[in-house]
């Protein structure tokens, strides 16, 4: 090979190398995360066996609930899992148990479904159980309420329903849309 054919060839053999160079360490960079997707995709805090109590600005127990699981999220939203929640009125409560729930980001309500079981205690009246697929559970306003359908039962009566709005302490029952009731002979 000659002096000049071999003058002519290191440059490009050096910017070939250098390009080599380059790709290789490239390659053992990471590649960024998108961290608003990691952010929905994964709770900031995942409970087991919770037991959560809520109460208001005086100290009062507004409920209790435990759950099998909660996740937490940075937008202050939560999924729960097989949950028992139990109302504290001043009257009376309700007992909730549903396999799901879920608070949406921002919100003062847990909404319960499917397949919520409901059971009222109110002191002055018979007790009164509720099935319905979804509930929401307003501690805020201190009331639950469905527009699924929902099927009400007291000793001697069941009361069908296209939904339901109560107040905390299970003393006071608003049943929605085309009502039904059948009663049963004393």
């Amino acid at each position: 090979m000659s002096a000049d054919r071999s003058a002519s060839i290191l440059p490009l053999l050096a910017i070939l190398a250098f390009i080599a160079g380059w790709l290789a360490v490239q390659g053992f960079r990471e590649a960024p995360v998108d961290e608003t997707v990691d952010a929905v995709e994964r709770p900031r805090y995942h409970l087991e066996g919770a037991r959560w109590q809520r109460y208001d600005a005086s100290g009062a127990l507004v409920f209790e609930a435990t759950a099998g699981g909660i996740d937490y999220f940075d937008d202050e939203s939560m999924t729960l899992t097989a949950i028992d929640l139990v109302t504290r009125g001043a009257r009376g409560s309700w007992r909730l148990e549903a396999p799901h729930g879920s608070v949406p980001a921002g919100e003062k309500r847990v909404l319960l479904g499917p397949d919520v079981d409901v059971h009222g205690e109110p002191r002055q009246r018979p007790d009164i159980d509720i099935d319905t697929p979804t509930l929401w559970v307003n501690w805020e306003a201190r009331t639950i309420s469905t527009d699924d359908p929902v099927v009400a039962t007291t000793p001697g009566r069941q009361l069908k329903a296209g939904g339901m709005r109560a107040d905390w302490d299970a003393e006071r029952v608003e049943f929605l849309g085309q009502v039904e009731a059948r009663y049963a002979a004393p």
